[in-house]
């Protein structure tokens, strides 16, 4: 039989489940292949990164800037690029999405509000977190061990499914307020 601090204990873990849901399921991507053969692991970044726009406050968003797009940089990673320029166009916010892609030693990273770093770009990684340190922009990685080389969100795969580390400490340097949805899903690096 279960007491009722069991209870509420099931209830956490099932909100935080849902939640994680929520953040990961493609279907809440505006446009987004749903059909089950189309759906791959670089849709559900895509996904991931659609809701860190509406997960994290940029101070510059706040401070009069709210006119222009979200710009999104790609940087080294051809299928979750091509994943995410599908996201040009859509609204968050009222504010429209733009991705493009970059080399790492373009000059013009700092006008964008996330920077994803795929794979490809492994090599150049610590140039590429020195040049954006203390930026308001939101590092997404798709290498290993990325939140605990110094960027703010990492995509980490386990037993098949995409998840996320989130580096507190580079989040605060950058002046990003992340919400605490957005906390209780991720694997918090400090």
């Amino acid at each position: 039989m279960l007491s009722l601090t069991d209870n509420s204990s099931l209830i956490k873990r099932g909100l935080v489940c849902l939640a994680l849901a929520a953040l990961a399921a493609p279907a809440f991507l505006p446009g987004a292949k749903a059909a089950a053969g189309e759906i791959t692991e670089f849709t559900v970044k895509s996904a991931y990164v659609y809701n860190f726009i509406q997960l994290v406050d940029w101070p510059a968003l706040d401070n009069g800037a709210a006119a222009g797009p979200i710009r999104i940089c790609v940087i080294g990673s051809a299928p979750l690029g091509e994943a995410l320029a599908e996201l040009t166009g859509r609204q968050v916010n009222g504010r429209s999405i733009q991705v493009s892609s970059a080399s790492a030693a373009d000059s013009g990273l700092a006008d964008h509000h996330i920077v994803v770093i795929g794979r490809a770009a492994q090599d150049q990684l610590p140039g590429i977190l020195k040049k954006l340190e203390g930026a308001n922009i939101l590092t997404v990685g798709d290498l290993p061990q990325f939140a605990r080389k110094g960027g703010i969100i990492g995509f980490i795969n386990e037993g098949g499914r995409v998840k996320i580390e989130l580096n507190i400490r580079a989040a605060r340097k950058g002046g990003l307020k992340v919400s605490a949805k957005l906390m209780e899903v991720a694997r918090i690096i400090k």
